[in-house]
């Protein structure tokens, strides 16, 4: 296979549905006590299934149930199997990739805190996991029961579910601060470290800027403006992401535009000279080159190509189905003879 046609398949792949029982609260978070829910799901997914590029906006717990993926936090790639814990803190870019042969399935829970209407035992375990030596830990006392019991009274909502599901919240928060407090690193530092530093894994104003740039990547038109929305000097703002982040502004804009192409590619509702408008290039060349530069395709091979593959697995579907029909008939006829010669 090219190398055109793996990058392709890749990205192909991120539009395939995954299995998932998935509650987004994003715009309005679930309140339960002190705990703000802001997403909780069972994601099954299919091979090579893409977990787009994100800030994240809360602490995200993932617990790995079976299979095997990659996630990634910031630059730092990490390897999930089963059994396997992950927690991405706010401020944190992240994004995740299944395994092609045997992809995970996981089970995710993404919340926050209220401060002011929270024991302190809560938000001392939640500061916690910002000194974890890495991210990834194995579970030892059997999480994923807690979670779906979670999932049980999310679905069925009889009496007191209320109450049932801040305990489980609970209870899973305690389970991950003793696995986490398991491991001699991770116990280590999550005593020395003070519980009151600064929640920003990056310098303030660099989160500020990630965090609009990816809410508002469709309004930029250059990214000279980000200077007059921060009053800060564009080489400077430029320079301070590249130190904290290990990448540019430009690739952070660009790939969030690259991402919205794909989408906007497959939904066809555009022609490629909107979307080129849609995502400010300053012509449909330039974005053409662009695309290629990245993805190994123009924007026009890239549609023929998927098209080519639709057509491909209606002929394929039509053939199974006749080739079913007439076996059915090479059978009901070796049946009669049978019959005949008896």
């Amino acid at each position: 296979m090219s190398i055109t046609k793996q990058r392709y398949n890749r990205f192909r792949a991120q539009r395939i549905k995954p299995l998932c029982f998935d509650n987004k609260l994003w715009s309005s978070p679930y309140r339960c006590g002190p705990f703000l829910i802001y997403q909780v799901g069972d994601l099954k997914c299919v091979s090579n299934h893409k977990i787009n590029f994100h800030v994240q906006r809360s602490y995200d717990i993932i617990y790995t149930v079976s299979g095997k993926g990659n996630m990634r936090i910031d630059s730092k790639m990490f390897v999930l199997s089963e059994g396997d814990l992950f927690v991405v803190l706010p401020g944190q870019q992240h994004e995740g990739c299944a395994d092609v042969i045997d992809p995970f399935r996981i089970y995710f829970i993404c919340l926050d805190i209220d401060e002011k209407a929270s024991d302190q035992n809560w938000i001392d375990i939640l500061h916690s996991l910002r000194h974890m030596e890495r991210p990834v830990v194995k579970d030892r006392y059997g999480i994923a029961n807690v979670f779906m019991n979670l999932f049980n009274e999310l679905i069925n909502k009889e009496a007191y579910y209320e109450t049932s599901i801040r305990n489980f919240i609970e209870q899973l928060l305690i389970f991950l601060y003793r696995n986490v407090s398991a491991s001699k690193k991770g116990r280590d530092r999550c005593r020395e470290k003070h519980l009151e530093e600064s929640m920003f894994l990056v310098h303030p104003l660099v989160y500020e800027v990630l965090n609009y740039i990816d809410t508002h990547f469709l309004k930029i038109k250059n990214l000279s403006e980000l200077s007059d929305i921060f009053g800060y000097n564009y080489s400077y703002l430029s320079n301070l992401f590249s130190k904290e982040m290990g990448y540019s502004i430009t690739h952070f804009y660009n790939k969030k535009r690259f991402q919205k192409a794909l989408e906007l590619l497959s939904e066809k509702r555009y022609t490629i000279t909107e979307i080129a408008h849609i995502l400010n290039y300053e012509s449909v060349h330039a974005f053409s080159m662009a695309f290629k530069k990245e993805f190994g395709l123009s924007p026009t091979q890239y549609i023929h190509e998927e098209n080519n593959i639709k057509k491909t697995k209606k002929i394929l579907n039509n053939y199974l189905k006749n080739n079913k029909i007439l076996n059915n008939y090479l059978k009901n006829n070796k049946d009669k003879n049978n019959k005949l010669n008896l």
